[in-house]
């Protein structure tokens, strides 16, 4: 799912556990109750309240990058 253009997309209560989303533009998109065990946000453009979310509760290393949790 890198470089995908999500703006406005819901990701509610989604399993993105393990995606990589480097560079996708997910500004405005909704990740209240997401699970981003080990996701790769890399480059990704995010809200600024999103981002601080998701630093709140995200861990793990994503399998594909080898890469921890990061924004």
């Amino acid at each position: 799912m890198e470089g995908i253009l999500g703006t406005q997309t819901k990701f509610t209560r989604a399993n993105l556990r393990g995606v990589t989303l480097g560079g996708a533009n997910l500004v405005g998109a909704a990740l209240d109750g997401a699970d981003v065990t080990g996701a790769d946000f890399t480059d990704a453009l995010l809200d600024v309240r999103v981002m601080l979310k998701l630093c709140e509760r995200a861990e793990g290393i994503n399998a594909v990058t080898g890469l921890c949790w990061q924004v």
